[in-house]
């Protein structure tokens, strides 16, 4: 007999079987014994109940779907409020989950993190209409082309100096007229003009006449400001004005610089045995060992035949022909020799031993030319006589020796030492002055002040010189003096020796480990 007794009412007998008050049909999650609804039958449970990982109970049957604020959704289906949230299941059957960043939820709109917006979704990432490509300047988000991916821009947009997009790419040229032109591409409606996009994008640009030749001075390295003017070591002309070259780097303390006709010469300094004389072309190329094993070469000079030079460290002048090959001692064991200089027939050198020394350009026996000098350093010599500098003077003695004069005295500690037809120039360490006094001697005239000098040059208008210092560089004076130019800055790399030819200048930097040339 099964009909329920007192201690049974609250529970079902359903085919046979008792169950207890909320046991689930084993055949359905989604129904239990509900004693109040029935003690026969099975009853639903709740809408919205789990009944598995993405289903819920709906009308007595386990579906997958939300149950979200008492109504059913579908799976996929969207929240009524938000286009960018909907029913899915596996995330949660309780709330709207966001949809995939980049889902379209409109014309030009996509989901982002739940919101509907306008914008792109690129690689996982959102970006804002007309946002740029951080890889490609010339592509942006566009939405109304694509929300999924860049978009290029117009061709002619600017994408940096000189630079257009074309076709999606960034590229130099000009866009005029609504057709893009190679650099260099001519007007076809004028002579004489042609698109130059470091001058203009947007329009020809008018050039000059240079014996015939349609140029631009503003990048023309053979006409760079003015009709033939060549830029030196074969640098850029930017903006009409020829930059600076580094002929070589990677050099080891360069030192002392000297230069002929195809060619730089300098030493590197570097330290113990290790040190080399080396050259490079004017117009660039790798640099040449003329010689190594040489003991802290220092001051160099230059003929037709030979290179010329001093090694600190032991002591000795020396020469190598231009070309290369085995070093040639002129005179050994000097009293620590300083600064040398050339003429047709000799070489001649400071010592600190406070001597200026002669020997045969071949070597041979040397000759004291004047003695007792103060602490001598920078010489130069002219077809009559030896120029160099004591610790306070300037002084002279002819190429075959006799009493030295004293050009100019009372010189705060002078250095570097170059001549020219009518005057000596010098620089003063302490003093940190240009100056310059006449073959004859007399009252000196204060070129330049306040400067860092070290290597001095002349040619027929300026003097020039390297400075030293964190604003270091080149700079020319006019021989009456007057203000200073820079011709280039390098600071901090302690330019040295200097050199001057028809057009350029040529030094060297310890620091920067360079040899370098820029135009006068």
């Amino acid at each position: 007999d099964l009909t329920p007794t007192p201690d049974l009412v609250q529970a079902c007998v359903i085919g046979g079987t008792v169950y207890a008050p909320g046991a689930p049909n084993p055949q359905n999650p989604c129904q239990s014994c509900q004693p109040a609804q029935s003690t026969t039958a099975f009853t639903n449970t709740a809408d919205g109940t789990s009944c598995g990982a993405g289903t819920v109970c709906q009308s007595g049957a386990c579906t997958a779907g939300c149950f979200i604020g008492g109504t059913y959704y579908a799976p996929g289906a969207t929240n009524p409020q938000n286009p960018c949230r909907s029913c899915q299941p596996t995330q949660s059957t309780t709330a709207f989950t966001n949809n995939t960043n980049g889902t379209s939820c409109g014309s030009g709109t996509i989901c982002y993190n739940g919101i509907c917006a306008a914008g792109c979704v690129i690689g996982g990432t959102y970006y804002a209409p007309n946002a740029t490509n951080p890889q490609n300047p010339c592509q942006s988000c566009q939405p109304a082309q694509s929300t999924s991916a860049f978009s290029n821009l117009p061709d002619g947009n600017g994408c940096g100096p000189g630079r257009i997009c074309q076709s999606g790419s960034c590229a130099a040229g000009c866009y005029i007229g609504g057709t893009v032109y190679a650099p260099g591409a001519p007007d076809p409606n004028a002579t004489c003009q042609s698109c130059q996009p470091t001058q203009s994008t947007t329009a020809f640009t008018a050039g000059t006449l240079c014996g015939g030749q349609c140029v631009y001075l503003n990048s023309d390295a053979n006409n760079c400001g003015t009709c033939g003017n060549v830029c030196c070591g074969g640098g850029a002309c930017q903006s009409g004005q020829c930059r600076p070259v580094t002929l070589a780097s990677g050099q080891l303390r360069p030192n002392g610089i000297a230069i002929d006709a195809t060619s730089v010469y300098w030493t590197n300094y570097n330290g113990g045995t290790a040190g080399q004389v080396m050259k490079v072309p004017i117009t660039g190329g790798p640099p040449i060992e003329l010689v190594s094993q040489q003991n802290f070469p220092n001051s160099i000079a230059v003929d037709a035949t030979h290179v010329y030079w001093i090694n600190e460290g032991s002591a000795s002048v020396m020469r190598v022909p231009v070309g290369g090959g085995s070093a040639t001692s002129l005179a050994p064991v000097q009293n620590s020799p300083r600064r040398l200089a050339i003429d047709a027939t000799s070489v001649y050198w400071t010592t600190g031993g406070g001597a200026v020394m002669r020997v045969p350009l071949a070597g041979g026996t040397p000759t004291l030319l004047a003695s007792g000098q103060s602490s001598p350093q920078g010489i130069a010599v002219d077809a009559n006589s030896v120029y160099w500098a004591t610790n306070s003077a300037i002084m002279r003695v002819p190429l075959g020796g006799g009493t030295p004069i004293a050009l100019a005295t009372g010189q705060n500690s002078p250095g570097s030492v170059t001549v020219d037809a009518t005057n000596v120039y010098w620089t003063t360490v302490f003093g940190r002055t240009i100056a310059s006094v006449g073959l004859g001697g007399g009252t000196p005239t204060l070129l330049a002040s306040n400067q860092n000098p070290e290597g001095i040059a002349v040619d027929a208008t300026h003097v020039y010189w390297t400075n030293s210092g964190s604003s270091g560089g080149v700079s020319k004076v006019p021989l009456g003096g007057g203000t200073p130019v820079q011709i280039a800055s390098v600071p901090n790399a302690s330019p040295t020796g200097i050199a001057v030819d028809a057009r350029c200048v040529y030094w060297v930097a310890i620091y920067g480990s360079t040899v370098m040339t820029a135009n006068k």
